[in-house]
């Protein structure tokens, strides 16, 4: 019987996996230069972390949770925030301490699988603990905007922003929703039960019908009219702080996170080339996730980049073939006789002690020597090292610049590095 993989699980083949790297290795450069720090923490948890940091969010519904053998109740991570937040907790860096961490790793829901949307999903996250001013929030709308920059994404995406307020103003508001749910339910019964609204009334705010939406547009009473003086002027400060740099924005009253620990600022980037608009980052201030988790009162902001999307939305504008063609020093080494495979393992050798960057592989196979120059070709090396001969004390390696169409005859290890230092960046 054949075995296939779960329903939501996916598979990364090659192609998507060159993508993954060149994607990871962009954004790990730019989270070290603004001094955010690496961990890691385990991919199960205990399920009480997830009931109180999710309560009764949606997302609860959607949680892999069983008992283990010690009959413990434990969950797949659905979400980085808590975890990363209970990691810091556990070891004590929030103790009087400012704290920039970043994580990446796979998170579980259990959904219907949609557009880009799996039930095992890749998340890369940043959090910052201990920063109460508005610095933060620029640093890390700044560090995402470079990073779109950086991979050529950011004239295809939109940054929607929005700002929650306290928890005091999100009661408020959720009470208005519902009150203005249960006035106006023969508009949305066809879309929400009142039980699914009473649960949280923020639902409401998600509605993609088109007719509703102007209802709700020309009759319902956005958030702003509900945040303190305060609040706006730190909103306005941000904004401003958006216009000055130059960060393209869209003020959204509508858009909500779809986590409830929020409050404050909350923002998605989202694709705006496909007619569902899907978020492909998103994140926001929750300033009291931490006192509910055990730990002391501490500042918290965050986001998580959906990497499944990241990678299918820069496929669509990208494709694959201009990352594969930017690998670099891709170094294919064949030998004319069969005979000579030793050496060659011993030239290849030789190359990875100079350069972990160089990408060295030996072609054993016993097929001509134009079928291996043209496995070469197709599979986008930039030299072919060909061993012709071997004698007791040279050697004849011809080099061959696959790219410029140049070759050159060595006749010696020694010679053959210092091609490579003097041609390649190492």
């Amino acid at each position: 019987m054949k075995i296939y993989s779960l329903k939501g699980m996916k598979d990364y083949n090659i192609e998507k996996s060159y993508i993954w790297s060149y994607l990871f290795d962009k954004i790990k450069s730019i989270l070290v230069s603004y001094g955010f720090e690496f961990i890691n923490f385990p991919i199960l948890e205990n399920t009480l972390l997830f009931n109180k940091s999710l309560n009764n969010n949606i997302l609860i519904n959607q949680i892999y949770s069983f008992l283990d053998k010690n009959s413990r109740n434990i969950s797949l991570r659905p979400e980085g925030t808590s975890c990363c937040l209970r990691f810091a907790i556990e070891n004590g860096l929030l103790r009087g301490q400012k704290k920039k961490l970043w994580y990446f790793g796979p998170m579980f829901r259990y959904e219907n699988p949609q557009l880009y949307r799996y039930r095992e999903f890749y998340q890369l996250g940043i959090e910052a603990f201990g920063f109460n001013d508005i610095n933060i929030e620029l640093e890390i709308l700044l560090l995402m905007n470079n990073f779109f920059k950086d991979i050529d994404l950011l004239k295809k995406l939109v940054l929607e922003i929005n700002f929650l307020g306290s928890i005091e103003i999100k009661n408020k508001y959720s009470k208005y929703l519902l009150n203005f749910f249960k006035e106006n339910i023969s508009i949305f019964n066809k879309i929400y039960s009142l039980k699914e609204i009473e649960n949280n009334p923020f639902k409401i705010l998600e509605i993609k019908n088109e007719y509703i939406l102007d209802f709700m547009i020309n009759n319902m009473y956005k958030i702003d009219s509900f945040l303190t003086i305060k609040d706006k002027e730190y909103f306005n400060k941000i904004l401003n702080l958006l216009f000055f740099f130059k960060i393209p924005y869209k003020v959204n009253y509508f858009l909500i996170r779809g986590i409830n620990y929020y409050d404050g600022i909350i923002f998605e980037w989202k694709y705006y080339e496909l007619k569902s608009k899907l978020s492909v980052c998103s994140g926001g201030r929750y300033n009291n996730l931490s006192k509910k988790l055990g730990g002391i009162l501490t500042s918290g902001i965050g986001l998580a980049i959906g990497w499944d999307r990241l990678i299918e939305f820069f496929i669509i504008e990208k494709g694959y073939k201009n990352i594969k063609n930017n690998i670099k020093n891709k170094i294919l080494v064949i030998v004319n006789n069969i005979k000579y495979i030793k050496y060659a393992f011993l030239l290849s050798e030789n190359i990875r002690n100079l350069s972990i960057k160089l990408i060295i592989n030996i072609d054993y196979s016993i097929s001509s020597l134009n079928k291996k120059i043209n496995y070469a070709i197709k599979n986008n090396f930039s030299y072919i090292f060909i061993i012709y001969k071997i004698y007791e004390n040279k050697s004849i390696i011809l080099i061959k610049d696959i790219n410029n169409f140049n070759q050159k005859y060595v006749y010696s290890i020694d010679e053959v590095i210092d091609f490579i230092k003097k041609n390649m960046k190492i």
